[in-house]
């Protein structure tokens, strides 16, 4: 017959290993439920930033479509009325009133000032009579468009949320010529002085 502790010290070495394990499978479930956590939240940051970074892009291309319809305003001022002053426009938000806590997008069109007269080689009109005294010209003008997205807050200040302004070169062919009529006037001419003087 064999012994009782030779037959059964395997077993108790076990025994006594099994109760040393015992709370590691809880730290383990615990240590990946920690990762799991820093995970999730991570994700929870950088979708955050990236609905941020989305809100931010339609504020900005919002403003630069703003900024491009102030060109064709100004295209549109310069061959109807032949207006080349400065001008702002004031857009409400439709979702919003004009009051306290209101936004608005707001153009300002800085003066289509000509660069360049030429002779207008597609105007047709000025060869048509040799009686005909209204001369056209080919005119290359800048000009700096500046659209912003303003809220005004309950003391009625202005707070900027987005700007975008753009710098364009415009070529416009027939033009009637209205510089000299400009420069009479005497608004226009301290517009057009140089600062310093």
């Amino acid at each position: 017959m064999a012994s009782r502790t030779g037959f059964f010290a395997p077993c108790s070495r076990l025994r006594r290993a099994r109760r040393s394990d015992r709370g590691s499978a809880f730290v383990i479930v615990l240590f990946a439920l920690v990762l799991l956590t820093v995970f999730a939240l991570a994700l929870v940051s950088v979708s955050q930033s990236e609905l941020q970074i989305g809100a931010n892009e339609r504020q900005i291309g919002r403003m630069f479509y703003a900024a491009d319809a102030g060109s064709s305003i100004a295209h549109a001022r310069r061959m109807v009325t032949k207006l080349i002053d400065p001008k702002t426009f004031v857009i409400p938000d439709t979702n919003r009133g004009l009051g306290a806590g209101s936004i608005r997008d707001q153009v300002e069109l800085s003066m289509l000032l000509p660069l360049l007269n030429a002779p207008c080689n597609l105007c047709e009109v000025n060869n048509a009579s040799p009686t005909y005294d209204k001369k056209f010209e080919r005119v290359n003008a800048g000009q700096v468009i500046t659209a912003a997205r303003v809220g005004i807050d309950a003391a009625g200040k202005r707070v900027p949320i987005a700007q975008r302004r753009v710098s364009l070169m415009l070529d416009l062919q027939p033009v009637e010529i209205v510089l000299e009529k400009m420069l009479k006037d005497d608004a226009m001419r301290e517009t057009l002085k140089p600062i310093g003087q």
